[in-house]
């Protein structure tokens, strides 16, 4: 039994699983407790899965492993994939996180009629994991305008239902799971986020990443790429807004035209 409590949690350890289940054999029986335990359904190497629950008894189990958080990783300057494939005793086969979507998935976020808006569409959750989206609101309000008339973008806006709502674009705060999120990424060209957990679902489904993120959190999540498409961005200071917006439109524009190439066959230059 694995137990990982957060969605950064759950979505990073699951390279780690899997390469647990390399070890062990495919007769091995994995089961995940976490309350995003619904991102590992149809996953082929996890038998069960469900919301932690502390009146589990462990002897059910050979082994369980309650794998440590983030904060801890950020502690001790480690990558959060590794640190938990250490936890699992396991060397990693493939360090990029991998969400089983499937057409039931597609299906499910049809509601919102994406299919429906104009490309290049554009995700952002600027803000961070347990706190106030703060200063930071004067970046994601300026990005969200910026996505629309300089890009000629649909700007999809995501996030927790606490997060305040820009007008214009495609409004689905407070309404996805984490699975329909993943599901609404992996249709979008890019996302643009703070240090949150939507930076680890974009992963999981391959879509582009452009982090607005604090001096700490660099090293740690510069090096969280994992094959995907990772542009880092220094957001401090207030003092440094501009430059900020700058960069991740700028940044933005080339992920986004690079997209628009690839999926007519060309190869961008």
């Amino acid at each position: 039994m694995v137990i990982a409590d957060g969605l950064s949690e759950a979505v990073c350890a699951e390279p780690a699983i899997r390469s647990l289940k390399s070890r062990f054999g495919m007769r091995s029986r994995i089961t995940v407790c976490s309350d995003q335990g619904d991102l590992f359904r149809n996953h082929p190497a996890v038998e069960r899965y469900g919301c932690a629950d502390p009146r589990i008894d462990p002897s059910e189990f050979d082994q369980t492993f309650r794998l440590k958080g983030q904060q801890e990783a950020y502690d001790q300057d480690r990558n959060l994939v590794e640190y938990y494939a250490e936890q699992l005793g396991v060397q990693l086969v493939d360090r990029r996180p991998w969400i089983c979507l499937d057409s039931f998935d597609t299906a499910e976020i049809r509601r919102f009629r994406l299919e429906e808006t104009r490309r290049p569409r554009v995700a952002v959750a600027v803000g961070e994991d347990e706190s106030e989206i703060g200063w930071k609101w004067k970046i994601r309000k300026e990005i969200h305008r910026r996505i629309m008339t300089e890009l000629g973008a649909t700007a999809i806006q995501i996030g927790p239902e606490s997060w305040p709502i820009l007008d214009g674009g495609v409004n689905l705060v407070g309404r996805l799971t984490c699975r329909e999120t993943a599901a609404v990424l992996m249709d979008c060209d890019v996302l643009i986020c703070g240090d949150n957990g939507y930076l680890d679902l974009a992963a999981g489904v391959q879509t582009p990443v452009i982090a607005i993120l604090d001096p700490g959190r660099l090293p740690y999540r510069m090096d969280a790429a994992w094959g995907t498409a990772f542009e880092a961005i220094d957001g401090d200071t207030e003092s440094r807004t501009d430059r900020c917006i700058h960069r991740v439109i700028q940044t933005a524009t080339l992920y986004c035209r690079r997209n628009r190439q690839l999926s007519r066959g060309i190869e961008p230059a």
